[in-house]
């Protein structure tokens, strides 16, 4: 079952229908108009193994990996969330998305045991970079449609040029992940951290495709706001090769990391 893009403007990038989420066009990608960005996918996985357990409150998402196996493409979703191993301190749990009786992307996240401590003053983590208030607006201008992910989400270069080496950017969604239902810090995070690729473009975007296949955050504590900050650097190899690096941030300064495979191909 496929879904026809509705003339109606979306308030969100899934429409719940049962146990399935149902995509939007906010979802369409940059490289194929028939295929999800690897962003809400991603928050989808991250949202339902964050909230997995009666002991969720305890515990903070440290850690998110997301394999897009296959192409996300406009059907019916739905999420299933399987404990790996659930200790005490530290809890491993496996997300599965699941589309026309297929897995097309999953994800093993990793949650710590909240505690409260008094810890010495030792290092200072990273501030946050200027902006966004004051910074430029951008689009992503290499997508294929008119609408896309690229208008769902609002975009502020804060340092750097886009297309032109490592960049810094302000993002936030313009809707939330789920129609009527709040978007968590997680989600939020999730649905933006994938864009690190486009931030900083590892090649000319008409001359080149270099898509992820994966994701990795490492969170050193919980995104605050609805504006990520994302340093990221791009490098291509003559291979086929890539890696895309970037430094996350709130308005409090750092709070993770993003890694993101590419596959480097001409266009």
């Amino acid at each position: 079952m496929h879904t026809k893009p509705s003339n109606q403007a979306p308030v969100a990038f899934y429409e719940r229908r049962g146990d399935t989420f149902i995509p939007t066009p906010e979802c369409i990608g940059p490289w194929d108009a028939t295929a999800q960005h690897g962003g809400p996918p991603a928050a989808l996985l991250a949202g339902a193994a964050e909230r997995f357990g009666e002991d969720a409150n305890r515990f903070q998402v440290a850690r998110v990996t997301v394999e897009l196996l296959r192409p996300v493409g406009f059907i019916p979703l739905s999420v299933r969330v399987s404990p790996l191993r659930m200790g005490r301190q530290a809890q491993w749990l496996e997300a599965e998305l699941h589309g026309e009786g297929r897995l097309v992307a999953r994800a093993t996240v990793l949650r710590l045991a909240l505690a409260e401590l008094n810890l010495p003053q030792r290092t200072r983590p990273a501030p946050p970079p200027p902006g966004p208030e004051g910074c430029p607006d951008f689009v992503f201008p290499f997508f294929e449609t008119d609408r896309a992910y690229h208008t769902a989400v609002e975009l502020r270069i804060a340092e750097g040029i886009w297309g032109e080496g490592p960049c810094t950017a302000w993002m936030r969604p313009r809707v939330p992940l789920v129609e009527g239902e709040s978007t968590s810090g997680l989600e939020t995070l999730m649905i933006l951290a994938d864009a690190s690729n486009g931030v900083a473009p590892a090649l000319p975007t008409e001359g080149f495709a270099f898509i992820n296949p994966d994701l990795t955050v490492h969170l050193q504590r919980p995104f605050e706001g609805e504006w990520l900050g994302l340093s990221a650097r791009s490098l291509a190899e003559p291979i086929g090769t890539g890696l895309v690096q970037s430094q996350l941030f709130d308005s409090r300064g750092e709070v993770g990391r993003c890694l993101q495979s590419l596959v480097v191909r001409s266009r």
